[in-house]
C-alpha cells in the first residue's frame, strides 16, 4: 500500500520590474478612504396641477369595440397557427423515426406505438405524430370538462 505524504516543494521566482514608480500622495489617500460619503437628496420641485394635466388624451374604446377587436386579434392568432401547422407538416412530412422494436433500450417506445396504434411496427412518421397531438388535445379537453362538471376533481368521489 502506498504511504500518504503531505510534504510538498514550491518553486517561488520573484521578478523585479526594470521600472518603479511611487504613488501620488493624492491616490494614496484614496486607497485609505473608506468610501461613504453623505448624502443630501435634491430639493423638491412642486409641479403644475392643472385641466390639461387631468385630462387624457388616450381615446376611451367601448365594450363591444374592445371585444372585436379580440375577436380580431385572436382569429389572426389561429390564423398564423393554421399557417405554422401547414409549413410544419410540408417541411416535416417526410421525417419518420425508424427504431427496433424487439431491442429492450425501445421497449417503452414499442409498448407507447401498441398502446396508441395497435402495432408496434417500428416506424413513428409525422402524421402518427400529428395524431398523438390531437388525441393529447381531446385528453385535456376531456379532463377539464370532468372537473368543471364535478367541481374541481376529476372524480365525483372526493
Amino acid at each position: 500500500m502506498a504511504a500518504v505524504t503531505e510534504n510538498f516543494d514550491v518553486k517561488i521566482r520573484v521578478i523585479f520590474p526594470f521600472l518603479t514608480k511611487s504613488l501620488p500622495t493624492d491616490d494614496s489617500t484614496r486607497i485609505n478612504a473608506t468610501g461613504n460619503f453623505n448624502f443630501e437628496p435634491p430639493p423638491q420641485v412642486d409641479t403644475a396641477q392643472g385641466a390639461v394635466v387631468s385630462q387624457s388624451s388616450v381615446k376611451e374604446i367601448s365594450k363591444p369595440e374592445r371585444v372585436q377587436n379580440l375577436k380580431t386579434g385572436l382569429d389572426g392568432l389561429m390564423d398564423d397557427f393554421d399557417l405554422i401547422q401547414k409549413v410544419m407538416r410540408k417541411r416535416a412530412g417526410h421525417i419518420a423515426l425508424n427504431y427496433d422494436p424487439e431491442l429492450t433500450k425501445n421497449e417503452a417506445l414499442a409498448s407507447a406505438e401498441m398502446d396508441l396504434f395497435g402495432a408496434s411496427s417500428g416506424r413513428i412518421t409525422y402524421a402518427m405524430f400529428e395524431e398523438v397531438l390531437a388525441y393529447h388535445e381531446k385528453i385535456n379537453k376531456y379532463i377539464s370538462h370532468m372537473s368543471i362538471e364535478n367541481g374541481g376533481p376529476l372524480d365525483a368521489v372526493s
